[in-house]
Order: structure tokens, then C-alpha cells, then sequence
């Protein structure tokens, strides 16, 4: 048997990239989409491993960067996703030397952890890769007309009666929504000057290539204006199964926002939208949801974080802050 190198790859490895990926996840990732993912992020290409053998690629790994604050402090982080081994070669250990590879590639660049969006709790665990713990996601739903949603019928019912008392509509004295182009972004979004919690910067320019590049075509960025003054601003991703706001940034009059909310949702609405979901670990903006009728779900999600060795950050799951709009998949095909 030939011997498994891992490589890092570039952009005349795409194809063969996600040849591999559709093989393990049944559903193609389109190139031009990956291309936009990998290399045209503002923070720089991401570190792209493959796992070789012979001429082969039977395995693929993606490490993005983003910058993260953290009190008054600044750093690298990478954002772990696209972790694939062919099932005719799992059980050799392709998948800890991909890990254990992209570790030391974050650890070259300076960075002081890793984190992600996976299908499995590992729970606060230590290996020979260090500690990894888990961030708890809250995950809250508004619905904005009747609609089943299976296997939750207690909850459902909560949330049915919530809906009927829900605030949707479309006008308001002094209020404007529209729809946000690239050229008004950078005074509508600024990254954090201080964070309290450890927080993945999403400025302008992040804003600007996950958001209103061709790329996201399922996004819109969607701010409501009191007097000329932005009072609530978020990118909007429409899926097949609800409206999904991935950041939410209000202004700083709670009352302005509140209103600001209630015409968001009768935006949303009028596309025939049911159902509208927030999700963050951090518990920003409860008063503010809770007005709209925002329910907590049941079923709500985790980030592991895996920092790097001997890295200044808190291992306290409480002193975090990730959001919808950090997942590289918001709703899966």
C-alpha cells in the first residue's frame, strides 16, 4: 500500500477537492462557491490540507482565519470545516494527521485557537491535541404564520400561541427598511473596540465578502433606518426552511429597535416567510427577542473551541460569544 502523505493544497487541487467532498457528503459543493470560501476571504486563504495517496486524494481538511477581540486585545483564530476521509481509508488515522497537521499550520500563523460547528458533543475533553470544550448555542424561533414542525409538538404549541401574538407590521411613522448595498456598509457595521467575551471580529469588510459577495446569493443585508439613523441592521439568510438572522446589530435606542424588529419581521413576512431564527451563545439581545416573541428552542446547538497550547484565552464556556452568522453552513442542503 502506498504511503498517505498530507500536503497543503491551492487552487489547482479544487477539483480534486471536491471530487472527494461530494463522494462522503452526497451533495455537491459548487467550486466557485468553495473558491469564494477558501481563498477570498479578507483575513487571508485558508490553510487547505489534503490527505494524498499516490496520486489520490482520499482526504481534505479547511482551516479558515478570522480575527477575534478579546478585552482590549486582537489575535488570529481559525475556523475548522470541510473534514472529509474516503470511507475506504478511515480507520488508519487520516483524520488525526489532517487535525494534528492543521494545528501546527494555526500554530505557525500565531494563532491562539481553533473552533467549530460539529454534528457531535465531545464534550470538555483532553487528548494529545489539548483541550476541547464546548459553547453552548441559544437558539430562539420566531413564527410568523402556523406551520408543523415535527417532533416538537409541546413546544410547538408554545410557540403557535407566541406567533398569534406576534408583531409584524409593515409601517411605522419616522421608520424605513431597505435593503443594504456594499457602498453604505462601513457606516453601518464596525467591529468591536473591546469585547468582554471572546468575540470573532465581523466588521465591514467581513460583511462585505460573507454577505454581498455573488457568492452568498441567498443573503440579504437588511437595515431599518428611525429619522436617518440606523436603528436595527442584519444579514438576512433565506432558506428552505425559514429566514435566518446571522447577526443582529440594533442601534443604540432599545425603544427605536424594538420598532425596528417588528418591521423586520413584516419584511420578512411578506415573502411568505414562517419562520425567523436567532441564534448566539451569548445572551445579547433576550429583552429585545422576548418583545417579538422569540421562543427559546429546545434542541439548541454547540461550538467546540480547541485552543492552542499555551494560548491566553479562557477555557470558561461563559466567556465566549458565537453567533449564526460564524457557521459556514447556516441550513444544510
Amino acid at each position: 500500500m502506498s504511503e498517505v502523505r498530507i500536503e497543503r493544497l491551492g487552487m489547482e487541487d479544487l477539483d480534486a477537492l471536491l471530487a472527494g467532498y461530494r463522494t462522503v457528503f452526497s451533495h455537491p459543493l459548487d467550486p466557485g462557491l468553495a473558491a469564494w470560501r477558501y481563498f477570498r476571504s479578507p483575513e487571508g486563504p485558508a490553510i487547505l490540507l489534503g490527505a494524498r495517496m499516490g496520486k489520490d486524494l482520499i482526504g481534505g481538511y479547511a482551516l479558515l482565519p478570522r480575527r477575534y477581540r478579546w478585552a482590549d486585545r486582537s489575535g488570529l483564530c481559525f475556523q475548522r470545516t470541510d473534514a472529509w476521509v474516503l470511507a475506504t481509508h478511515r480507520r488508519m488515522g487520516i483524520y488525526n494527521r489532517l487535525v494534528e497537521t492543521g494545528m501546527q499550520g494555526a500554530m505557525e500563523a500565531g494563532a491562539s485557537f481553533l473552533f467549530g460547528f460539529p454534528n457531535q458533543h465531545p464534550g470538555a475533553a483532553q487528548n494529545r491535541r489539548g483541550v476541547v470544550f464546548e459553547v453552548p448555542l441559544r437558539r430562539r424561533i420566531a413564527l410568523l404564520r402556523a406551520r408543523p414542525v415535527p417532533g416538537l409538538r409541546g413546544w410547538v404549541f408554545r410557540l403557535a400561541a407566541a406567533a398569534r401574538k406576534a408583531k409584524t407590521r409593515q409601517t411605522a411613522p419616522g421608520f424605513t427598511v431597505r435593503e443594504v448595498d456594499e457602498t453604505a456598509l462601513d457606516a453601518l457595521v464596525t467591529g468591536p473596540v473591546e469585547a468582554p467575551l471572546v468575540t470573532p471580529v465581523a466588521d465591514a469588510s467581513y460583511w462585505r465578502w460573507k454577505y454581498l459577495d455573488p457568492a452568498a446569493a441567498n443573503v440579504t443585508v437588511v437595515t431599518v433606518e428611525h429619522e436617518g439613523r440606523p436603528a436595527l441592521t442584519t444579514p438576512i439568510e433565506w432558506g428552505k426552511q425559514g429566514a435566518y438572522l446571522l447577526d443582529l446589530r440594533p442601534g443604540p435606542d432599545p425603544q427605536a429597535a424594538r420598532t425596528a424588529l417588528e418591521l423586520l419581521l413584516g419584511y420578512i413576512a411578506e415573502r411568505g416567510i414562517a419562520m425567523v431564527v436567532y441564534e448566539s451563545s451569548a445572551s445579547d439581545h433576550q429583552a429585545l427577542l422576548h418583545g417579538a416573541r422569540f421562543m427559546l428552542h429546545p434542541r439548541s446547538g454547540h461550538t467546540t473551541v480547541h485552543p492552542i497550547p499555551h494560548a491566553d484565552v479562557p477555557l470558561d464556556p461563559e466567556m465566549w460569544n458565537f453567533m449564526l452568522g460564524d457557521r459556514d453552513v447556516v441550513e444544510s442542503p
